[in-house]
């Protein structure tokens, strides 16, 4: 599908990635292009497969999502990066938004935000799940521009 939303997906957690495989291939515009167990591996995968988005546990082995991240915003082809982890700590959401993520989705709030965030991260707008969106202005204020 030539207007497709290009997806890597990477969690080491075996069931919950292939749930977000399904609730992502339930959404026509998205495609799962590929998934990866590690950070080392979601990284070769973006840099080889370019898509459009790629989503990320932090708490991976081998190379932590943060890190992650902040290669593959680095590429000369970077993804839209969206965090998704069941961790919310203000620490957290600041250092996965200087390593230039551009959406945080809590797991618990998956189901009813993983999808928006896709779109918004691809119209190139910030995404917060709603128990962290209290830090949207604090956010804003030290990474515009």
């Amino acid at each position: 599908m030539a207007d497709s939303i290009n997806i890597v997906l990477c969690d080491h957690r075996t069931f919950f990635r292939r749930t977000i495989h399904r609730l992502l291939d339930s959404i026509p515009a998205f495609e799962v292009i590929g998934e990866a167990t590690d950070g080392e591996e979601a990284v070769r995968l973006v840099r080889n497969l370019q898509p459009t988005v790629a989503i990320l546990e932090t708490d991976m082995p081998k190379l932590h999502g943060i890190e992650a991240t902040r290669q593959m915003t680095g590429l000369a082809a970077p993804p839209k990066v969206i965090i998704l982890t069941m961790l919310s700590t203000r620490d957290l959401v600041f250092r996965a938004f200087e390593a230039g993520c551009v959406a945080f989705v809590h797991k618990a709030y998956v189901a009813d935000e993983l999808i928006e965030a896709v779109h918004e991260a691809v119209a190139e707008r910030w995404f917060l799940s709603e128990q962290i969106r209290l830090l949207q202005p604090e956010l804003e204020e030290r990474f515009a521009g």
